[in-house]
């Protein structure tokens, strides 16, 4: 409290007062104390950065280059600090000594003439290059390089066989000049029948008039020196099309005819192409790049049947005040199905009330999907299960463990040790479960002597292709199974695996489905054919009712 009643008696100051009675020395110095200057910004130039302290009067006018002469001397003059460790030239560690390349036996025993060996130890960089270049040895250079060097008689590679590449430097292109045909002129030439005027060119003039290009139609037909009329570019239209139409009917002498890029519709180019069924002459006629001149919304024709239609007067009240979306369905209903999109169609054929809220002209959108949530766990009791297939339970048909990916190995081996005196299960699936090779040599194992399973799945585990062939193996003592399942496991079953598959199961006759994807397409047509096969005796069989395995004939060259 006393620090600030100390500062209470400065309040009422007045400073203009005290600034007054200050004399010119004191306020120079206040001036200098009251600068804001920062003295470590290197950016401010060296005035902002410290005060100014020369009140010295100066002695001359600013001369450069007597004031740099001083620096330099002042420089020189100057003694340098002695070094701590004196420089005296010695030379530590290893000196550096550039490798030599290993040159390739095979050349060193190559002898040239000696007036070719001198040639090309005094020959350039540059010659080199053409010389590699002669030779076919294009990897050693460039490709402009190469083709400039065989395209050439004298050497043109002046970068050599190390050069950076470059880009190729294209020459610029200069604008096409300004037709400078005289359109007046040339038209009274044609009039006249001139006959030096062999071809007429008025491409790219735009500003030549419709009736004028109606003209030069009609001057051609009595003309009979110009073979070759060119107006490409000419905003040509309709209208010049038919009189050029007209023109050919007559003309005889006309051998070319090039009317692209203009704006001439469909029925002025049929008007041109028509007219060639009376004209013998021409030989030539391009109409490409036609562009149709829109200046505004056009309306569709009605067409004169449904201005006749008349409807009832109650159908028609309601006809004029529907809503968009019941016109929708309307539309829906009467099957017109291009007025909308595809779910405003189906949307509307399945519902008995109205639900295209949009209307026909509406933007379409995309579906909106309903999520569809994750499938549950799988919820079959892994021990439950094994005592009913070990009890040989008449009610377990079908076994799934789908997706259980903490069966432990010696587990799923006691399934399929089960499985061999089971007589009631004819499907069993262990997808996703992290099977492994021993698991696929317990189930090869019950094939051999189970005959009632019907369907075996496999996918998605860590069987290699050595417990793979063991499973398709042990179907030459199975007759039972009909589906095998041994897709998308961990690794590549290779090219030597799938054929070896492919033919034991060319000697199989019982299984109908194998579900696997084969990376070659022969061993995928083979077994395919092997499926079909196996299909058309199931089928013959049960015709014929015959029974026990029907061997076919000349399976080996499926």
């Amino acid at each position: 409290m006393s620090y600030r009643r100390e500062l209470e008696k400065y309040r009422d100051l007045d400073e203009d007062k005290i600034l007054g009675a200050l004399t010119e020395d004191e306020l120079r110095t206040l001036e200098n104390e009251l600068e804001e200057l920062d003295p470590d910004n290197a950016l401010l130039p060296a005035g902002l950065r410290q005060k100014d302290q020369t009140t010295k009067p100066p002695t001359g006018p600013f001369k450069r280059d007597d004031l740099l002469d001083h620096l330099e001397k002042q420089a020189k003059e100057f003694k340098d600090r002695e070094d701590l460790v004196p420089y005296t030239g010695e030379k530590r560690g290893k000196v550096w000594v550039p490798k030599q390349k290993p040159i390739d036996p095979v050349l060193e025993s190559v002898t040239l003439e000696p007036e070719l060996e001198e040639a090309l130890a005094n020959a350039s960089d540059a010659e080199l290059c053409d010389i590699a270049a002669i030779l076919g040895m294009h990897t050693l250079m460039s490709n402009q390089q190469y083709y400039e060097a065989l395209g050439s008689s004298s050497i043109v590679n002046k970068e050599g066989l190390n050069s950076v590449i470059k880009p190729t430097q294209y020459k610029p292109v200069p604008d096409e000049e300004p037709n400078s045909t005289d359109i007046e002129e040339t038209l009274e030439r044609i009039k006249n029948n001139d006959p030096k005027l062999e071809e007429v060119n008025l491409n790219n003039i735009r500003n030549i008039p419709i009736p004028t290009l109606k003209a030069y139609a009609e001057a051609l037909k009595e003309n009979t020196y110009v073979k070759k009329f060119s107006i490409v570019g000419t905003r040509s239209n309709d209208p010049v099309a038919y009189a050029l139409a007209e023109m050919l009917k007559v003309n005889g002498v006309l051998k070319s005819l090039n009317v692209e890029s203009n704006f001439i519709s469909g029925s002025g180019i049929l008007s041109l192409v028509e007219a060639l069924q009376h004209n013998t002459s021409l030989m030539e006629l391009k109409i490409d790049n036609q562009v149709r001149e829109s200046v505004g919304p056009k309306q569709k024709p009605i067409d004169p049947v449904l201005e006749s239609v008349t409807l009832e007067p109650e159908l028609e009240e309601a006809l004029a005040n529907a809503s968009d979306a019941e016109l929708c369905d309307i539309a829906a209903i009467l099957g017109m199905h291009t007025l909308m999109s595809n779910q405003q169609y189906y949307e509307a054929l399945g519902s008995s009330s109205i639900v295209n809220k949009e209307g026909l002209n509406s933007v379409i959108k995309p579906t909106q999907y309903k999520p569809v949530p994750d499938e549950e766990p799988n919820s079959t009791d892994i021990e439950e299960t094994l005592e009913r297939i070990k009890n040989n339970d008449p009610k377990l048909e079908e076994v799934n463990l789908n997706n259980i990916r903490n069966i432990p190995i010696p587990t799923l081996k006691a399934y399929a040790e089960a499985l061999k005196e089971n007589t009631y299960v004819k499907k069993f699936s262990i997808v996703g479960t992290r099977s492994n090779d021993p698991v696929a040599y317990a189930l090869a194992e019950m094939l051999k002597v189970n005959g009632v399973l019907k369907s075996l799945n496999v996918e998605s585990n860590f069987i290699s292709g050595s417990g793979i062939l063991s499973l398709v193996e042990a179907l030459q003592h199975n007759t039972s199974l009909m589906e095998l399942k041994i897709d998308n496991q961990s690794q590549p079953l290779g090219n030597k695996v799938e054929m070896e598959i492919v033919s034991m199961l060319e000697q199989n006759t019982t299984l109908l489905k194998f579900g696997y994807h084969f990376t070659q397409q022969g061993p995928r047509l083979r077994a395919s054919n092997a499926m079909m096969n196996n299909n058309d005796l199931v089928r013959k069989r049960r015709l014929a009712d015959l029974t026990g395995p029907i061997i076919p004939k000349c399976r080996s060259g499926v």
